[in-house]
């Protein structure tokens, strides 16, 4: 619940599942402050996933999908990162693998003890471009968006590729995570009789056994 909102202090809606089922219920005024469970059963109140935190196993998902995703520092194994590499020079090559890597971050080489570097393979290039370079199973870790790496290739050490890590070249964090997404999710599971404070623009209202019967009252402002 936000600031000091009384229930008192709220306009009532009553909501029956019966009629309003699978819609999207937006507040009339404000937002959903409570939500009282009028049914003899319980119920779920769905909500927009953008509005709820819920935990994400890490890895699970590309971070841009998230609001301010949290971070694991690493990147992924067998990943194929392309779209920000450069090399020094092009010509055709397969299969090479990288070198020693340095990471810069903030200009300054800030290769420490906390960034471990990850290593690549499998990596080809054309006479234009870099086609292929995979992470191998040394991940990295205390890696940033941001962060440069650089690298010559083991078998053509004249040839140094630059990459820029971007948002999704590391792997998601385990944590509570916002989706960018408005897909309703099930943001309260609420016994009968049960009344619930909240801060929510939208509701969906179902009743858990499937009977499609639950009748709430939504308390809004």
């Amino acid at each position: 619940m936000a600031g000091n909102i009384n229930i008192h202090d709220c306009q009532v809606a009553y909501l029956d599942e019966s009629t309003v089922a699978d819609v999207n219920l937006t507040a009339p005024q404000g937002s959903w402050r409570f939500i009282h469970n009028a049914h003899d059963t319980s119920i779920n109140v769905l909500v927009p996933s953008n509005e709820v935190y819920l935990y994400t196993a890490e890895d699970a998902a590309a971070r841009s999908t998230y609001h301010g995703a949290t971070n694991s520092g690493r990147m992924d194994n067998n990943d194929s990162v392309v779209g920000t590499i450069t090399a020094t020079s092009y010509e055709s090559i397969s299969g090479d693998t990288s070198g020693v890597v340095t990471v810069t971050r903030n200009a300054p080489n800030e290769t420490t003890a906390a960034i471990v570097p990850p290593s690549f393979d499998g990596i080809d290039l054309s006479a234009t471009a870099v086609t292929d370079c995979v992470v191998t199973a040394t991940e990295g870790s205390g890696l940033q968006p941001g962060d440069v790496l650089s690298f010559p290739l083991v078998t053509n050490p004249t040839i140094t590729l630059t990459i820029t890590l971007g948002e999704n070249d590391l792997a998601l964090g385990a944590g509570l995570n916002l989706l960018k997404a408005t897909t309703a999710v099930v943001g309260l599971v609420m016994a009968p009789g049960e009344t619930v404070a909240c801060n929510f623009t939208q509701i969906q209202i179902q009743a858990a056994d499937g009977g499609d019967d639950a009748v709430v009252t939504g308390y809004f402002g």
